[in-house]
Protein backbone atom coordinates (compact mmCIF):
# COMPACT_ATOMS: atom_id res chain seq x y z
CA UNK A 1 0.00 0.00 0.00
CA UNK A 2 1.69 3.18 -1.21
CA UNK A 3 1.25 6.44 0.67
CA UNK A 4 2.62 8.92 -1.82
CA UNK A 5 2.49 11.88 0.56
CA UNK A 6 4.76 10.02 2.99
CA UNK A 7 7.01 8.97 0.12
CA UNK A 8 7.48 12.59 -0.94
CA UNK A 9 8.15 13.69 2.64
CA UNK A 10 10.85 11.04 2.87
CA UNK A 11 12.33 12.06 -0.49
CA UNK A 12 12.40 15.70 0.65
CA UNK A 13 14.21 14.77 3.86
CA UNK A 14 16.79 12.73 1.96
CA UNK A 15 17.51 15.58 -0.46
CA UNK A 16 17.80 17.98 2.47
CA UNK A 17 20.71 15.88 3.74
CA UNK A 18 22.94 17.16 0.93
CA UNK A 19 22.86 20.89 1.82
CA UNK A 20 22.65 20.03 5.52
CA UNK A 21 25.85 17.99 5.60
CA UNK A 22 27.59 20.52 3.37
CA UNK A 23 26.64 23.26 5.82
CA UNK A 24 28.08 21.18 8.67
CA UNK A 25 31.53 21.98 7.29
CA UNK A 26 30.92 25.69 7.89
CA UNK A 27 28.66 25.79 10.96
CA UNK A 28 29.66 27.02 14.39
CA UNK A 29 27.96 24.36 16.49
CA UNK A 30 30.04 21.20 16.72
CA UNK A 31 33.17 19.57 15.35
CA UNK A 32 32.91 17.72 12.06
CA UNK A 33 35.14 15.43 10.01
CA UNK A 34 36.39 18.46 8.14
CA UNK A 35 35.88 22.14 8.99
CA UNK A 36 36.37 25.45 7.22
CA UNK A 37 35.72 29.08 8.12
CA UNK A 38 32.44 29.48 10.03
CA UNK A 39 29.66 31.49 8.42
CA UNK A 40 26.35 32.58 9.89
CA UNK A 41 24.11 31.14 7.18
CA UNK A 42 25.44 27.61 7.61
CA UNK A 43 25.25 27.86 11.40
CA UNK A 44 21.59 28.79 11.42
CA UNK A 45 20.66 26.55 8.51
CA UNK A 46 21.94 23.57 10.51
CA UNK A 47 20.05 24.70 13.62
CA UNK A 48 16.86 25.44 11.70
CA UNK A 49 16.76 22.22 9.69
CA UNK A 50 18.46 19.71 11.96
CA UNK A 51 15.93 19.61 14.76
CA UNK A 52 12.97 18.35 12.68
CA UNK A 53 13.94 16.39 9.58
CA UNK A 54 15.61 13.41 11.30
CA UNK A 55 12.75 13.07 13.83
CA UNK A 56 10.39 13.14 10.84
CA UNK A 57 12.35 10.33 9.20
CA UNK A 58 11.96 8.08 12.25
CA UNK A 59 8.28 9.01 12.56
CA UNK A 60 7.69 8.06 8.91
CA UNK A 61 9.62 4.81 9.46
CA UNK A 62 7.18 3.96 12.25
CA UNK A 63 4.24 4.69 9.96
CA UNK A 64 5.64 2.42 7.24
CA UNK A 65 6.28 -0.34 9.81
CA UNK A 66 2.51 -0.52 10.35
CA UNK A 67 1.84 -1.07 6.65
CA UNK A 68 4.69 -3.54 6.42
CA UNK A 69 3.28 -5.65 9.25
CA UNK A 70 -0.18 -5.59 7.65
CA UNK A 71 1.12 -7.77 4.84
CA UNK A 72 3.99 -9.68 6.48
CA UNK A 73 4.47 -12.05 9.37
CA UNK A 74 6.97 -11.15 12.07
CA UNK A 75 9.52 -13.49 10.51
CA UNK A 76 9.05 -11.94 7.06
CA UNK A 77 9.32 -8.47 8.57
CA UNK A 78 12.62 -9.38 10.25
CA UNK A 79 14.03 -10.82 7.02
CA UNK A 80 13.05 -7.65 5.18
CA UNK A 81 14.79 -5.48 7.81
CA UNK A 82 17.98 -7.54 7.48
CA UNK A 83 17.93 -7.29 3.68
CA UNK A 84 17.06 -3.60 3.46
CA UNK A 85 18.91 -2.24 6.50
CA UNK A 86 21.56 -4.52 7.98
CA UNK A 87 23.29 -5.62 4.74
CA UNK A 88 23.56 -2.05 3.30
CA UNK A 89 24.73 -0.83 6.73
CA UNK A 90 27.58 -3.36 6.91
CA UNK A 91 28.64 -2.56 3.35
CA UNK A 92 28.68 1.17 4.10
CA UNK A 93 30.63 0.72 7.35
CA UNK A 94 33.39 -1.07 5.46
CA UNK A 95 33.48 0.76 2.13
CA UNK A 96 32.27 4.34 2.71
CA UNK A 97 32.51 5.52 6.31
CA UNK A 98 36.25 4.93 6.96
CA UNK A 99 37.13 7.56 4.36
CA UNK A 100 35.54 10.24 6.58
CA UNK A 101 37.55 9.10 9.58
CA UNK A 102 40.70 9.24 7.51
CA UNK A 103 39.95 12.83 6.45
CA UNK A 104 39.30 13.78 10.07
CA UNK A 105 42.64 12.30 11.15
CA UNK A 106 44.47 14.12 8.32
CA UNK A 107 42.87 17.54 8.78
CA UNK A 108 42.53 17.71 12.54
CA UNK A 109 45.58 15.77 13.71
CA UNK A 110 48.06 16.09 10.87
CA UNK A 111 48.12 12.37 10.06
CA UNK A 112 50.57 11.72 7.21
CA UNK A 113 50.29 7.96 6.80
CA UNK A 114 48.50 6.13 4.02
CA UNK A 115 44.87 5.07 3.98
CA UNK A 116 45.40 1.33 4.37
CA UNK A 117 47.72 1.64 7.41
CA UNK A 118 45.04 3.91 8.90
CA UNK A 119 42.42 1.19 8.41
CA UNK A 120 44.39 -1.28 10.52
CA UNK A 121 43.81 0.89 13.59
CA UNK A 122 40.43 2.31 12.59
CA UNK A 123 38.37 -0.84 13.13
CA UNK A 124 39.68 -1.31 16.68
CA UNK A 125 39.45 2.32 17.84
CA UNK A 126 36.11 2.84 19.64
CA UNK A 127 37.29 5.79 21.74
CA UNK A 128 35.02 8.36 20.05
CA UNK A 129 31.97 7.09 18.16
CA UNK A 130 31.33 10.53 16.67
CA UNK A 131 34.22 9.76 14.29
CA UNK A 132 35.51 13.32 14.47
CA UNK A 133 38.83 12.12 15.88
CA UNK A 134 39.30 9.40 13.25
CA UNK A 135 38.06 6.42 15.26
CA UNK A 136 35.41 3.90 14.30
CA UNK A 137 31.96 5.39 13.78
CA UNK A 138 28.65 4.63 12.07
CA UNK A 139 28.87 8.25 10.83
CA UNK A 140 25.93 9.30 8.67
CA UNK A 141 24.76 5.66 8.61
CA UNK A 142 23.72 5.95 12.26
CA UNK A 143 20.15 6.38 11.01
CA UNK A 144 20.21 2.95 9.36
CA UNK A 145 21.86 1.38 12.41
CA UNK A 146 19.32 2.86 14.82
CA UNK A 147 16.42 2.03 12.54
CA UNK A 148 17.50 -1.61 12.38
CA UNK A 149 17.91 -1.86 16.16
CA UNK A 150 14.60 -0.11 16.83
CA UNK A 151 12.71 -2.18 14.24
CA UNK A 152 13.90 -5.40 15.82
CA UNK A 153 13.69 -4.39 19.48
CA UNK A 154 10.17 -2.97 19.23
CA UNK A 155 8.74 -5.75 17.06
CA UNK A 156 7.03 -7.65 19.93
CA UNK A 157 5.42 -4.41 21.14
CA UNK A 158 4.34 -3.45 17.60
CA UNK A 159 2.68 -6.83 17.16
CA UNK A 160 0.93 -6.46 20.51
CA UNK A 161 -0.35 -2.98 19.63
CA UNK A 162 -1.54 -4.22 16.24
CA UNK A 163 -3.51 -7.02 17.93
CA UNK A 164 -5.17 -4.89 20.62
CA UNK A 165 -8.89 -4.26 20.28
CA UNK A 166 -10.12 -0.86 19.18
CA UNK A 167 -11.57 -0.05 22.62
CA UNK A 168 -8.10 -0.09 24.16
CA UNK A 169 -7.16 3.04 22.17
CA UNK A 170 -10.31 5.12 22.55
CA UNK A 171 -8.80 7.56 25.06
CA UNK A 172 -5.72 8.10 22.85
CA UNK A 173 -7.65 9.21 19.77
CA UNK A 174 -8.28 12.77 20.95
CA UNK A 175 -6.29 15.77 19.59
CA UNK A 176 -4.93 16.35 23.11
CA UNK A 177 -3.13 12.99 23.05
CA UNK A 178 -1.40 14.00 19.84
CA UNK A 179 -0.34 17.41 21.13
CA UNK A 180 1.20 16.10 24.36
CA UNK A 181 3.38 13.60 22.50
CA UNK A 182 6.29 16.00 22.99
CA UNK A 183 6.28 15.18 26.73
CA UNK A 184 7.52 11.55 26.50
CA UNK A 185 9.89 12.65 23.74
CA UNK A 186 11.44 15.27 26.01
CA UNK A 187 11.71 12.83 28.92
CA UNK A 188 13.68 10.35 26.81
CA UNK A 189 16.37 13.00 26.39
CA UNK A 190 17.29 12.48 30.04
CA UNK A 191 18.45 8.97 29.08
CA UNK A 192 22.01 8.23 27.87
CA UNK A 193 23.09 8.94 24.30
CA UNK A 194 25.59 7.00 22.21
CA UNK A 195 27.95 9.16 20.20
CA UNK A 196 25.58 12.10 20.63
CA UNK A 197 22.54 10.17 19.29
CA UNK A 198 19.80 9.14 21.73
CA UNK A 199 18.42 5.71 20.81
CA UNK A 200 15.48 6.06 23.22
CA UNK A 201 14.42 9.38 21.70
CA UNK A 202 14.35 7.99 18.17
CA UNK A 203 12.65 4.77 19.29
CA UNK A 204 9.87 6.90 20.79
CA UNK A 205 9.46 8.77 17.50
CA UNK A 206 9.29 5.46 15.63
CA UNK A 207 6.65 4.19 18.06
CA UNK A 208 4.66 7.42 17.70
CA UNK A 209 4.67 6.95 13.92
CA UNK A 210 3.32 3.42 14.33
CA UNK A 211 0.65 4.67 16.74
CA UNK A 212 -0.24 7.51 14.36
CA UNK A 213 -1.68 4.95 11.96
CA UNK A 214 -3.18 2.71 14.64
CA UNK A 215 -4.92 5.65 16.30
CA UNK A 216 -5.96 7.46 13.10
CA UNK A 217 -3.81 10.48 13.94
CA UNK A 218 -2.76 11.01 10.32
CA UNK A 219 -6.21 12.21 9.09
CA UNK A 220 -6.35 14.49 12.15
CA UNK A 221 -2.91 15.92 11.31
CA UNK A 222 -3.98 16.46 7.70
CA UNK A 223 -7.21 18.24 8.69
CA UNK A 224 -5.41 20.54 11.10
CA UNK A 225 -2.21 20.99 9.15
CA UNK A 226 -2.54 24.77 8.84
CA UNK A 227 -3.18 25.19 12.55
CA UNK A 228 -0.24 22.91 13.39
CA UNK A 229 2.03 24.80 11.00
CA UNK A 230 0.93 28.13 12.48
CA UNK A 231 1.78 26.81 15.94
CA UNK A 232 5.09 25.24 14.88
CA UNK A 233 6.54 28.40 13.30
CA UNK A 234 6.59 30.58 16.45
CA UNK A 235 7.67 27.57 18.55
CA UNK A 236 10.57 27.06 16.14
CA UNK A 237 11.50 30.75 16.37
CA UNK A 238 11.56 30.55 20.18
CA UNK A 239 13.66 27.39 19.96
CA UNK A 240 16.23 29.12 17.74
CA UNK A 241 16.27 32.11 20.11
CA UNK A 242 16.93 29.71 22.99
CA UNK A 243 19.89 28.39 21.03
CA UNK A 244 21.36 31.88 21.02
CA UNK A 245 20.81 32.24 24.74
CA UNK A 246 21.72 28.76 26.00
CA UNK A 247 23.49 26.97 23.12
CA UNK A 248 22.30 23.87 21.30
CA UNK A 249 20.68 21.46 23.80
CA UNK A 250 22.98 18.83 25.22
CA UNK A 251 21.80 16.65 28.09
CA UNK A 252 18.65 17.28 30.07
CA UNK A 253 19.32 19.69 32.90
CA UNK A 254 18.81 23.40 33.42
CA UNK A 255 18.35 25.45 30.24
CA UNK A 256 18.98 22.39 28.04
CA UNK A 257 15.79 20.73 29.33
CA UNK A 258 13.77 23.82 28.39
CA UNK A 259 15.38 23.96 24.95
CA UNK A 260 14.78 20.24 24.36
CA UNK A 261 11.09 20.61 25.23
CA UNK A 262 10.80 23.55 22.83
CA UNK A 263 12.49 21.58 20.07
CA UNK A 264 10.16 18.61 20.49
CA UNK A 265 7.06 20.78 20.68
CA UNK A 266 8.04 22.60 17.47
CA UNK A 267 9.01 19.38 15.64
Amino acid sequence: MRKYGLDWLRVGCIFLLFPYHTARIFDGWEPNYIKDAVNGFSTWFVAGAGFWFMPLMFFIAGVTAWYSLLHRSSREYMRERVRRLLIPLLAGLVLIVPVQGYLARVQRFGYTGGYFPFLLAYFTDFSDLSGYTGGFTPAHLWFILYLFIISMALLPLLCRIKAWKEEAFRWLKSPAALLIAFVPLSLTEALPSIGGKNLFYYATLFLLGFLAVRLDWLPLIERRRYFLLAAALPASAVFLAANIAFGYPSGFNGPAAFTCALRNLAA
